[in-house]
């Protein structure tokens, strides 16, 4: 399935690169995935489908964070995670989601809610974490 669903993405199915994305997070693949997604972003984009667009950049941000977790078990490139890095640090999801048509007139709202759940979601893995390092600390 992964195969014959890369043989037919196209900038003309935006869409195809989520699903390929879908596919190559269930093999663990996560720079691939990121990759597709970097992708996804540029076509979504120029095809005017900015809900999408703004999903494919939130999917990148999450998948940096996965790609961070595991890269000591996937033996990753400290090169490959720096350019990563950079390429998320410019990133501005407050941006973006300003800058999408229609977004004054609530008709992507569902979106600020996901940005809104993204900082929250977060803030609560950094609060959960630093709680293990100070229960690890006090041991």
């Amino acid at each position: 399935m992964k195969e014959q669903n890369n043989v037919n993405l196209s900038d003309n199915n935006p869409i195809l690169y989520f699903q390929q994305a879908f596919i190559l997070y269930n093999l663990n693949d996560y720079v691939e995935v990121y990759n597709i997604m970097k992708k996804a972003s540029t076509c979504c984009y120029r095809s005017g489908m900015y809900n999408w667009y703004f999903l494919s950049l939130l999917k990148r941000k999450i998948l940096y964070r996965i790609i961070v977790t595991n890269e000591s078990e996937k033996n990753l490139d400290k090169k490959l995670i720096q350019n990563i890095k950079k390429e998320i640090e410019k990133i501005n999801l407050d941006k973006t989601i300003q800058s999408i048509p229609d977004i004054e007139n609530n008709h992507n709202q569902y979106l600020k809610d996901l940005c809104t759940f993204y900082i929250f979601y977060n803030l609560g893995n950094e609060a959960f974490s630093s709680y293990f390092q100070v229960k690890d600390e006090l041991n």
